[in-house]
C-alpha cells in the first residue's frame, strides 16, 4: 500500500439537494435525523452526513455503497461537480470547494482523470482522437497529443486500434479506450465513478486486472467507486462503506471483514460485530468465489440489489448449498446440489 501523504480530503462533508439545502434540513441531518425523516419533513434530500475520510498518495481507495448510499455524490465533491452544502473538500491542499469558473476548470484539467461508467466516448472521433481529447482542449499540437495518446493506448493494450471507430468495438475495449483518456494527460488523479459496472462479470474482471497493473506500474492515486463489495475488497488498497449518506466502515479489506468500524477521520475505532446485511452480504459473495472456482454459476449475485429483509439472515444456508437470488430476496435453495 501507498504511503501516508494525504492527496484528498473529504472534512465533515454535508451535501442536501434541494431548494434550501443550508436550512431545516441541514439542521435536521446535523443534528443526527436520518434521511427519510429528513425529506419527510422538509422535501429536501440527504446526500451526505458528516462524511470524513482521506486518500493517501499513490493508493487505490474504494468507496463502496448501495444504491443511495452516496458514493457517487462523494466523488462528484472531490472536482466540484457538486457543491457541498457544510465541510471541506481538499485536495493537494487545495480546497476544490472555494474554486470557480477558469480555475477550477484549470485546476480539472492540471490535477484530474476521470473515467464514467458508461464511457462517454465520442462516437465521430477515433479511438486515438477520444483519446488525446483532454490535450485538444489545453491547446496541445496534434503530433504531442497522438503521442501522448498512443502511449496511454499502449499501457491499455489498444494502440493497434488507434485509427478505428470507437462503435466497433466492444464495450470492454471501450472502457480501456476511458481509461485511456483519464491517463493521457498524465494526472496525480483518478477518479472512477462505477468504472466497471456496465461491464459483464468476466470483462468486468479482466479491467480490475488492467487498472492493477496500471497502478503497479504508475502509482497514481486513485479514488475508485463500486457497488460491488467483491471489485472493492479486491482492488482496494483501502475500503470506504457508505450507508444511506453515513460513513459505516475504512480499512483494509481484512480490517473490513473483521467487522471493525474506523470512524471519521480521525481513525477513531470502534469494534462492533457487524450488522447482519454486510454478514450476507459476505456470504453471498463467499458463495460466488466458492461456485466461480468450482464452474458453477450463483444467478444474478449482485451487491447492489441487497436489502434489509431479516428473513434472508435465518435462510438456512450452508457451506455448499446453491441459491437462486434476485429481486432483493431467495428465491431457491438448492441443499447441496448443482443447479446445472
Amino acid at each position: 500500500m501507498a504511503g501516508g501523504e494525504t492527496i484528498i480530503s473529504l472534512e465533515n462533508v454535508f451535501k442536501i439537494f434541494g431548494p434550501n439545502p443550508r436550512g431545516r434540513a441541514f439542521d435536521l441531518a446535523k443534528s443526527g435525523v436520518h434521511k427519510d425523516e429528513v425529506q419527510k419533513q422538509s422535501g429536501h434530500v440527504v446526500g451526505l452526513t458528516d462524511v470524513s475520510f482521506s486518500v493517501n498518495k499513490g493508493e487505490i481507495f474504494v468507496v463502496m455503497g448501495l444504491s443511495g448510499s452516496g458514493k457517487s455524490t462523494a466523488i462528484r465533491t472531490v472536482n466540484k461537480l457538486h457543491d457541498v452544502t457544510s465541510g471541506k473538500v481538499i485536495v493537494e491542499g487545495t480546497d476544490v470547494q472555494e474554486l470557480s469558473g477558469s480555475t477550477l476548470q484549470e485546476f480539472r484539467r492540471e490535477k484530474m482523470g476521470m473515467v464514467f461508467q458508461h464511457f462517454a466516448l465520442f462516437p465521430h472521433r477515433n479511438v486515438i482522437d477520444n483519446t488525446g481529447y483532454g490535450l485538444k482542449v489545453q491547446g496541445v499540437d496534434k503530433k504531442q497529443r497522438n503521442e501522448a495518446a498512443m502511449k496511454a493506448l499502449s499501457l491499455v493494450g489498444l494502440e493497434a486500434y488507434a485509427l478505428n471507430a470507437t462503435r466497433e468495438l466492444s464495450g470492454g475495449m471501450q472502457q480501456r479506450v476511458g481509461l485511456a483518456r483519464a491517463l493521457c494527460s498524465d494526472p496525480d488523479i483518478l477518479l472512477m465513478d462505477e468504472a466497471f459496472s456496465a461491464l459483464d462479470p468476466l470483462i468486468r474482471r479482466q479491467m480490475q486486472d488492467e487498472l492493477m497493473s496500471i497502478q503497479s506500474r504508475l502509482q497514481k492515486t486513485i479514488l475508485f467507486i463500486t457497488h460491488d463489495l467483491n471489485e472493492a475488497l479486491r482492488i482496494g488498497d483501502r475500503v470506504c462503506i457508505l450507508r444511506d449518506g453515513y460513513v459505516v466502515q475504512i480499512g483494509t479489506a481484512e480490517e473490513i471483514q473483521s467487522g471493525e468500524t474506523w470512524a471519521g477521520a480521525d481513525n477513531k475505532i470502534a469494534t462492533t460485530a457487524a450488522g447482519p446485511l454486510f454478514n450476507f452480504i459476505l456470504a453471498i459473495l463467499i458463495f460466488s468465489v466458492i461456485f466461480f472456482f468450482r464452474g458453477e454459476s450463483l444467478v444474478q449475485p449482485y451487491i447492489g440489489q441487497v436489502v434489509d429483509e431479516s428473513p434472508a439472515y435465518n435462510s438456512g444456508l450452508k457451506a455448499g448449498d446453491q441459491i437462486i437470488y434476485a429481486d432483493n430476496k431467495i428465491k431457491k435453495i438448492f441443499k447441496g446440489k448443482s443447479i446445472r
